[in-house]
């Protein structure tokens, strides 16, 4: 279903389940990183991540879908007992509902889901998945950058630069100019 023609009750009820889903996941993710062997724990995180995916593939939420898809593959792995449970793939996990935050945030503010760049989150997801160590993820991007100092300015905020004075106004020779009168 495409964004522009969503039911808007429907789309303020996935909005709504979506945060939800993300509230319910999120701390039961840090506790599972301190009681890795809980199943009960990992079954409260799968099933909230599968409601997303389900919701978001029937609202053609293709983003979020995705990602969501991702996430709850690793999770299956983990509760099947092919995965272990370490700090590297709950860092992962909480990466991609950090993303998926994101996108919703994005969806409930203007509509549409955004240009949140998702694959550095699936990449680390796929390495973990195959067991291999997740690759660092990228540094975040700065949003304040402050401007560069101009070149040949002082550089302490302390000394301001120079300026010329004004030139002196031409004074008139013989005093004040008479004052002008106006013909009526």
């Amino acid at each position: 279903m495409s964004q522009d023609f969503m039911d808007p009750e429907l789309f303020a009820d996935f909005i709504i389940e979506a945060k939800e889903h993300l509230e319910t996941i999120e701390p039961n993710l840090l506790e599972l990183e301190k009681n890795p062997g809980n199943l009960g724990l990992l079954n409260e995180i799968f099933r909230p991540m599968h409601s997303l995916k389900g919701a978001s593939g029937f609202l053609g939420l293709n983003q979020i879908n995705g990602l969501a898809h991702k996430s709850e593959n690793i999770l299956d792995e983990l509760r099947k007992g092919k995965l272990a449970v370490t700090a590297e793939i709950m860092d992962v996990i909480l990466a991609a509902t950090d993303s998926l935050r994101t996108i919703i945030d994005n969806l409930e503010q203007t509509g549409v889901e955004g240009e949140v760049d998702t694959s550095p989150v699936i990449s680390r997801i796929a390495a973990s998945w195959q067991g291999k160590p997740p690759p660092r993820p990228p540094p975040p991007p700065r949003r304040n950058r402050s401007p560069k100092p101009a070149r040949n300015l002082p550089s302490s905020p302390r000394t301001k630069p120079r300026l010329r004075p004004p030139p002196p106004r031409p004074r008139p020779a013989h005093g004040p100019a008479p004052p002008r009168t106006t013909n009526p």
